[in-house]
């Protein structure tokens, strides 16, 4: 079985529905789940994305603009929400570089 096959794609959307419903039942308190690495500063989703602070930050507007933000702005920063930026690496870069992503992104969980 190759990592491309439907079976596969399926068990790992539900891996990934079922850390979301976790994610969900656990709290509903902002400051859990920017400490829990579900929310990233511009610099932070640059890091997983292994680009520069600007190119993510134009992300950011562009995925606005399309009415599929990956992150909200507040005031001039923006904050990125990391299942919408690992979903958009996966469907723009593949499965292979969203797993190299969520290996980056661990060392924002706390």
């Amino acid at each position: 079985m190759t990592d491309n096959s439907p079976k596969h794609r399926i068990i790992a959307d539900l891996e990934r529905a079922l850390v979301d419903l976790k994610r969900l039942e656990s709290s509903n308190d902002v400051m859990v789940h920017i400490r829990a690495g579900h929310a990233l500063t511009i610099d932070m989703a640059a890091d997983i994305r292994q680009c520069c602070s600007e190119w993510m930050r134009q992300l950011c507007e562009r995925t606005e603009a399309m009415k599929q933000p990956i992150g909200i702005k507040f005031g001039r920063d923006w904050i990125v929400v990391t299942d919408r930026l690992l979903y958009w690496i996966e469907k723009n870069d593949g499965s292979p570089a969203r797993a190299v992503a969520e290996e980056r992104a661990k060392k924002y969980r706390l």
